[in-house]
Formats: structure tokens, sequence, C-alpha cells
């Protein structure tokens, strides 16, 4: 076990089977932070007619673009590259290069990687 984990503290450990490898995951309370919110502040997001593009602005006028065109190019790849492997083959045809590129799609969605 890793040394962060108490394992006195643990409720459940669940085995999850994903992508040809096999995941542990332990279910442990955790206290409950109490947070400062000021209700007359908020955030709001317009997701726009683009599907790689958001705008927000809060409320005291401060605003940020998010694009995920970059995201899109990703799992635009990842979709040729699984059917391009997948072609000729069965329906539930699966394998370890395609776990493998799976995990690095999955990743880099994730992290930004």
């Amino acid at each position: 076990m890793p040394s962060n984990i108490d394992c006195s503290k643990i409720k459940e450990f669940t085995i999850l089977p994903k992508n040809g490898a096999f995941y542990l995951a332990l279910s442990y309370p955790v206290q409950k932070e109490k947070h400062d919110l000021d209700i007359n502040r908020a955030l709001s997001i317009d997701l726009g007619t683009a599907d790689n593009l958001t705008a927000c602005v809060d409320t005291l006028g401060n605003s940020f673009l998010i694009d995920a065109r970059a995201m899109k190019a990703m799992n635009q790849l990842w979709n040729k590259k699984v059917s391009t492997r997948k072609q000729g083959k069965s329906e539930g045809y699966w394998d370890k290069w395609l776990d493998r590129i799976t995990r690095k799609r999955n990743h880099q969605m994730r992290f930004g990687d």
C-alpha cells in the first residue's frame, strides 16, 4: 500500500477491470470542509453554437475563453486509429495496442499532456 494511505480507515475497496488492466478503487471517510461562499457572485458559461469554444464571464466582469480544438483533434485522431485497426475484424475486436492508445488518449484528455 502507498505510504499516504492509512489502511485502518479504508471502508471498502473495489477492483475495476478497465482497458485490459485492473484498477483498485479505495473508499474511505473524508471530513467535509466548510466553504464560505458569496451568493452574490456567479459564473456564467455560454456554450454557443460552436462545439469547440466556450465563453465564461463572472459577476466581477472577468472573462475567459475555453478552446477545445486540441481535445477535439486528439479525439478524432484516436477514432481514426481505432477504426483503422478494427477494419476487417469482428465488431467486438480489441487488443493490447488499442488498450494502450485508449489509456494514452484518456490521460491526455484528463491532464492535457
